[in-house]
């Protein structure tokens, strides 16, 4: 999964009178602290408050501005392998108790492969639902629907 800019969000799956409904969990733009290039190979882990427990394997924060269109430099960033097949690095979300609707996320490189897995069992096992692995920069939308997945 080998991304450069990456906003994630997850819609929940919950079941009502007219069908599946749309209730976001949460919205995590990876703002957050994450170590610099010298520190990828230990994984992290980091509690968000209202959100639980987001793991990082193989991932640096970037102080390249020439990649960030905004000029910042607090995005995500993984590292810069993998670029014909999958990679090593990888973002796993919280333990979801709702299921999972969709999930979307920008990827702000081009010729990347990334591969979308879920768990329903908290992440002791995964199904790969979607592979990306396009020349172009652009924004994802993976459909789930699954009210037994509960990891992304």
């Amino acid at each position: 999964m080998m991304i450069k800019k990456m906003i994630f969000t997850v819609a929940a799956c919950t079941l009502s009178m007219a069908g599946l409904a749309q209730e976001p969990y949460f919205i995590q733009t990876f703002e957050d602290s994450i170590p610099s290039q010298d520190d990828v190979r230990e994984p992290l882990a980091f509690q968000i408050e209202g959100q639980g427990e987001w793991i990082f394997y193989n991932c640096f924060k970037a102080t390249n501005t020439k990649y960030i269109k905004d000029g910042s430099a607090g995005d995500l960033r993984m590292v810069k392998s993998g670029l014909n097949g999958p990679g090593d690095s990888y973002v796993i979300t919280p333990i979801f108790d709702r299921g999972v609707k969709k999930i979307t996320f920008d990827e702000g490189r081009t010729n990347k492969y990334i591969d979308v897995s879920v768990s329903k069992d908290g992440g002791q096992t995964w199904t790969s639902i979607y592979q990306y692995n396009k020349n172009t920069q652009e924004h994802n939308t993976v459909e789930v629907n699954d009210i037994e997945v509960n990891r992304v």
